[in-house]
């Protein structure tokens, strides 16, 4: 038996299809299963087309309950309906078009929001096919325009401004008003399906959404009456809505939004009056004049209007019961509705005066509430009051009917209440309530009386409650009014004088500004006050060019006044202070263009100056001028003034300089420029202007890469503005001394690296200072250097400065491969080598060589060179065994003229030292593991004899102080490199002579001259070729060597433990050189002293024991030796840590290791307690 199924609506489908008969009117793929669906056939009245399933899915879900479904649903309706063909998409607009008046009027506001979106996209998509739809589509988006919800009623406007744009939207309105007028009558008066709520649609309760569409409904038929009052069907659509007297009167029942919106259609109506007055909502606008509601206050005031200019209004309703007390309350209550209402105060107030009884008890009572129950509860509504208070008062004082009505009225203390009211609040409410006083008193409607009793009490209690009331006083007397000139008069009698209390006096006229001066003699209250204004000086010139003998009224030397009347004064009022000053006029002026200069009042200065003689015009900027000068001032003066010469010169110097000094910004670069070019400086000054600012800047400013290239900047634009900027650049002559300066320094690190013989060679030139001041030299070249790389000049002359960065690169490699290896490279420097390399780096082979390109190439076939030459040219281009080799058999010649003095260093004055200097280098160069065993034995036997020969009769010619020729240093320095390259191949073994001559007899050998040396060193002693070439020899030494012949020096504290005169000459040496700053001597005198240091254990531990001050059973210990517990004890930094370190050196890695606190606490009884017995057989 074949399993069972279980039942399924689709297979049941199935087997109907199967069976013959149509499943279109059940299945659940049919456009028929969906609630919306079964309506929209319904309407049709026709079989509709069949969807397509995924379609049909989200159609059911549009009469979910939840919200969040139907929201969703309509979201993937539009996803689905974008990938639908145009055949398709029709269907599904025919079946949406149906069910979308449900949807626009949905509970949830995000459904009705989407079913917009959607209803767009059809219209838009289809175009032309949408058509036939849009009776039903377009009325519905109309109503949705007045949603109550903001989203969906921007949406609707979308749909209207995105389908219909420009003039179509309203061509559109006007085509569906008449049907959307219809349709939403019928909502109005409940007899649409629409008023009733969807069982699905739970969102608000039957009552909220009638509400909802009854007000919306309103305000669309609003809308319409607007855009489409020309539209006949529609007006006639309206009318019959009016007659509609039940419907009319169940909305003036209902809530006041829809009170509000029914007004707002009645409003739009040609002849309003009688529908208002026929049904409650007359009585209705009175009671609401008041409402706190914006859009209820508004349309109740905007149909109160419209009432009281309309006779049939006034037989219907006692004004003098019913309204006019309503609208006393309105203005008396300050309320919230002041913001809406205050501008109706005017018309209403101007309408209803004449239907009144008593007038003037209504005008009085009418003007007189809008100073009751103030201030507001709620702050800002001020301004809304004052200017309807300013215009009610100026319409009664307008029109003589209402004047008439005012002698009950005590308008005076009305305004003056008005005037304490504003006194605080904004200068907007003040402003205000003074034009409406300066109105009435330029008008003149008050009785003579009130006049005088205004003007008495606004003085007497403005006046008193200065400074608050300034600026109601400044309001007042801004107009400079004939009426208020006594209450002006007041005011500038009482210091502290406002400026704009004095402003009017500009602009009043003649007769006024005489009063007022006669009043208060102007000149000299303005002259006491002692923060003087602009204002006040424009006052007194404009009195001293009315009459000039006031001046003498002045006191200008000492006023406060005079720096101000002097910025004002012109070519014509020049004279009458000139001889007002007289012979004080300089002096004055001096002081004056000091303060302006201090306040960078410039054109002020150029002014006045531009009025007196160009001699004098000297004498008052000679002390002036200075670097810190603006250079804004600078430029305005050579532009604007003839000065003196020397008084050019000096801007002209200052301007030039400023561009160094960071003093103008890369936007004035081009001014000064501009400037310099008619007033040029001296070639002298350009010369020395980089070394100027290189001076400058090293001593008090940071290094900074960044100025340094705003500074090639500025001599870039130089250089293309004039050529007589190329001063700027260096000469060949500053080049050359730039690079025999610093040769001095490195003439034999030259020779040693390099084989070149430089200049100070001949002439014997000192070092011109000390390392500090080599530095500081090396520093300023390497600005110098990035300046010249950052200019941008096609200039010849650029060259020269482009040679010069070119040779510093090199100097400052080579500073820091010898002399200066052990220290940091400055940032500087390191700069400086990046640039280089930045600036050459494209260059190519052949041009960056392109000096030895010529060299190499050139037909020298007629060159004559001497011996010497030939030699040295055959060094630098043959290989160093060869040039060894041929130097070898020239010397076995007969003819060689080398053959005494070769490596000998008692003929530095002749021409052999040189080859002796280029033999060592090329032996430096030749040997190492590879050569040294094939090095000939005849070759090996003249390099090491060689080296021998030199350091022996260097030895013989060694100046003990240190003042030796440079051809000295340099070949002793070159025989220690060699010494230092042998011990250092010395640990191999290389099957010839070498092997056996060098632990016996070479190394000792020199090892001796090398510790005498080592004594000649100076604590001072310069980090020279030789100096560091010793040093490093001198570390090569492991232990003293025999025979060793110094001139001693003795010591009584180390001859009283035996020390012979030797090691107590090499122990006190050491001890002098290890406090140097420099430390290639500190680390020579800590290896002398680790080489001596278990030589002074053993002897001082040998005495100690001699005189029996241990016990030869208790136990044992060592004492340091007594010069290295001194040293640690006594001297400071890394003196006490090296002699520290020496005292270390001798004892086994166990002690130091377990006592290494020691080294912390430098303390060297803390040292002896840790030296344990099992150390005294390394002494014994």
């Amino acid at each position: 038996m074949p399993p069972i199924k279980a039942a399924s609506s689709a297979s049941a489908a199935a087997l109907l299809e199967r069976s013959g008969y149509s499943t279109s009117f059940v299945g659940f793929g049919s456009g028929a299963t969906n609630v919306f669906e079964v309506a929209a056939a319904a309407k049709a009245g026709v079989a509709c087309k069949e969807l397509d399933p995924d379609v049909v899915l989200i159609l059911r879900k549009l009469s979910k309950k939840d919200p969040q479904t139907r929201e969703k649903a309509l979201r993937e309706l539009l996803v689905c309906l974008k990938e639908k063909d145009r055949e398709m998409l029709e269907i599904c607009y025919n079946h949406f078009a149906t069910l979308m008046d449900k949807l626009i009027v949905d509970g949830s506001p995000t459904v009705r929001m989407l079913s917009l979106r959607v209803t767009s996209f059809f219209i838009s998509s289809l175009k032309k096919a949408a058509e036939k739809q849009l009776k039903v589509v377009m009325p519905m988006v109309l109503i949705a325009t007045c949603d109550t919800s903001l989203s969906v009623s921007n949406q609707a406007e979308a749909v209207l401004s995105e389908n219909f744009p420009g003039e179509k939207a309203s061509q559109a309105e006007s085509i569906f008003a008449a049907d959307t007028a219809n349709l939403a009558i019928d909502i109005i008066a409940g007899r649409h399906a629409l008023v009733q709520s969807q069982k699905y649609d739970c969102e608000d309760s039957p009552e909220q959404r009638v509400s909802r569409l009854t007000v919306q409904c309103l305000l669309v038929i609003a809308r319409l009456a607007q855009s489409a009052s020309n539209n006949t069907q529609f007006k006639e659509v309206l009318e019959s809505f009016f007659k509609q007297t039940a419907v009319i009167k169940n909305l003036t029942k209902g809530i006041p939004a829809v009170k509000s919106a029914l007004l707002g259609i009645c409003l739009k109506a040609t002849d309003c009056v009688p529908l208002l007055l026929d049904t409650p909502l007359a009585s209705w606008i009175i009671s609401n004049l008041d409402s706190a509601d914006s859009s209820i206050c508004t349309k109740a005031f905007e149909a109160f209007t419209v009432l009281l200019s309309n006779e049939r209004f006034y037989s219907k309703f006692d004004v003098q019961k019913s309204v006019v007390p309503k609208l006393l309350s309105v203005v008396r209550r300050k309320e919230v509705h002041w913001r809406h209402a205050s501008k109706f105060f005017l018309p209403s107030y101007a309408v209803l005066v004449p239907h009144v009884n008593d007038q003037a008890k209504f005008i009085k009572s009418f003007l007189e509430s809008f100073i009751d129950n103030l201030p507001f509860e709620i702050g800002g509504s001020m301004s809304f009051w004052a200017e309807s208070f300013a215009e009610c008062v100026k319409f009664t004082y307008s029109n003589k009917e209402t004047v008439a009505e005012t002698t009950d009225l005590n308008i005076v203390e009305v305004l003056l209440q008005s005037v304490e009211l504003v006194r605080e609040e904004s200068s907007d409410c003040q402003e205000t309530i003074t034009s409406l006083l300066l109105w009435l008193l330029e008008r003149n409607v008050l009785p003579l009386e009130n006049t005088t009793f205004l003007l008495d009490s606004l003085q007497l209690n403005l006046m008193n409650k200065r400074p608050q009331s300034d600026t109601t006083c400044v309001l007042l007397v801004a107009s400079a009014s004939w009426s208020l000139r006594e209450f002006h008069g007041a005011l500038l009698r009482v210091p502290p004088l406002h400026p704009d209390f004095v402003k009017p006096l500009l602009t009043c006229t003649d007769e006024y500004l005489e009063h007022i001066d006669k009043s208060v003699n102007l000149l000299s209250a303005l002259g006491k006050e002692s923060r003087p204004s602009l204002v006040f000086a424009q006052v007194v010139l404009r009195i001293l060019r009315r009459n000039p003998d006031k001046v003498k009224e002045l006191n200008l030397l000492s006023s406060s006044l005079t720096p101000l009347i002097l910025t004002e004064i012109s070519s014509v009022d020049w004279p009458m202070i000139s001889s007002s000053l007289g012979i004080e006029l300089i002096p004055c002026l001096k002081k004056i263009i000091a303060q302006w200069e201090k306040e960078k009042n410039h054109p002020a200065i150029c002014k006045v100056l531009g009025m007196i003689e160009v001699a004098e015009r000297g004498e008052v900027l000679s002390a002036l001028l200075n670097d810190s000068c603006s250079i804004q001032f600078i430029s305005e003066l050579l532009n604007t003034l003839e000065l003196p010469e020397d008084l050019t010169a000096e801007c002209s110097r200052i301007s030039f300089h400023s561009l160094f000094n960071n003093d103008v910004s890369d936007e004035e670069i081009d001014s000064v420029l501009q400037t310099l070019s008619r007033f040029p400086p001296c070639e002298l000054l350009v010369r020395d202007a980089l070394l100027s600012y290189l001076d400058e800047s090293m001593s008090s400013k940071p290094y900074s890469l960044a100025s340094l290239n705003r500074i090639g900047l500025v001599c870039s634009q130089l250089l293309y503005s004039d050529s007589r900027y190329c001063a700027l650049l260096p000469s060949q002559d500053e080049l050359l001394t730039m690079l025999t300066d610093f040769d001095t320094y490195v003439t034999n690190d030259v020779l040693a690296k390099y084989g070149l013989f430089g200049e100070p060679f001949h002439n014997e030139k000192e070092p011109p200072g000390s390392e500090e001041h080599l530095l500081t030299s090396l520093e300023k070249s390497a600005r110098r250097a990035l300046i010249y790389l950052s200019i941008d000049c096609e200039d010849k002359a650029h060259d020269v400065s482009l040679a010069y960065a070119a040779a510093v690169f090199p100097i400052a490699q080579m500073f820091y491969d010898t002399r200066w290896r052990c220290d940091v490279i400055p940032e500087v420097i390191s700069d400086t080598i990046n640039r280089w390399h930045q600036t050459f780096q494209s260059w190519n082979e052949p041009e960056k060589k392109v000096a030895w390109f010529w060299a190499l190439h050139s037909d020298c076939s007629e060159l004559k060179l001497g011996s010497l030459e030939q030699w040295i040219t055959r060094f630098h281009f043959e290989s160093e065994f060869n040039f060894l080799s041929q130097i070898y058999e020239h010397i076995q010649s007969d003819a060689s003229e080398w053959e005494d003095s070769i490596f000998n260093a008692s003929s530095l004055d002749s021409s052999s030292w040189r080859i002796s200097a280029l033999c060592l280098l090329a032996a430096l160069n030749h040997i190492d593991e590879v050569t040294l065993p094939s090095l000939p034995p005849e070759l090996l036997d003249f390099i090491m004899c060689g080296a021998v020969t030199a350091l022996d009769s260097c030895d013989e010619r060694m100046d003990p102080k240190g003042e030796n020729p440079a051809q000295l240093e340099s070949l002793a320095g070159l025989a220690l490199m060699l010494f230092n390259e042998c011990d250092k191949l010395s640990c191999h073994n290389y099957g010839n002579s070498f092997d056996t001559e060098w632990p016996n007899f070479f190394l000792p050998t020199m090892a001796r001259i090398i510790v005498r040396w080592f004594t000649f060193l100076k604590a001072d002693s310069r980090p020279t070729f030789f100096v560091r070439s010793l040093v490093d020899a001198l570390l090569r030494i492991k232990q003293l060597p025999d025979e060793l012949a110094l001139k001693t020096k003795l010591c009584p504290e180390l001859d009283k433990f035996g020390y012979d005169p030797i090691r107590q000459t090499l122990i006190i040496h050491a001890e002098d050189l290890l406090p140097s700053d420099s430390v290639f001597i500190r680390f020579a005198a800590l290896h002398m002293l680790r080489i001596l240091s278990p030589i002074m254990y053993k002897q001082e531990n040998g005495q100690w024991m001699e005189e029996e001050k241990v016990s030869s059973t208790g136990p044992r210990h060592l004492v340091i030796p007594d010069t290295l517990a001194r040293m640690i004890d006594t001297a400071t930094g890394w003196p006490s840590i090296m002699a520290f370190d020496a005292a270390l050196m001798p004892l086994s890695t166990r002690v130091v290791a377990v006592r290494c606190q020691a080294f912390l606490l430098l303390d060297s009884n803390l040292l002896v307690s840790t030296i344990i017995e099992e150390d005294d057989h390394r002494f014994q």
